[in-house]
């Protein structure tokens, strides 16, 4: 697939077993795949990385995202800040 390395590497920034980065990197191919059944997908790429990081922050927990990693998540905006 044209986007699997890519998804891959961004979640294992979050993941050290490629084990875990392989079923979460299916999951968001699998969840792509639903949704573009659905409806129209503008911009693959983007929706497949914005997939993998709501597995990630879901896996992860949003609290612990934070902590461990210094970023603060804006609520309705979809934006990762700096801290």
């Amino acid at each position: 697939m044209e986007n699997e390395r890519g998804i891959k590497r961004f979640l294992s920034r979050f993941f050290p077993r490629a084990q875990d980065v392989d079923d979460l990197a299916q999951e968001t191919f699998l969840r792509a795949f639903a949704a573009e059944a659905e409806r129209d997908v503008l911009s693959p790429r983007a929706f497949l990385y914005r997939i993998a990081k709501n597995l990630a922050l879901n896996v992860f927990g949003v609290s612990t995202f934070e902590t461990v990693w210094g970023f603060r998540l804006e609520e309705g905006f979809g934006l990762i800040v700096v801290t």
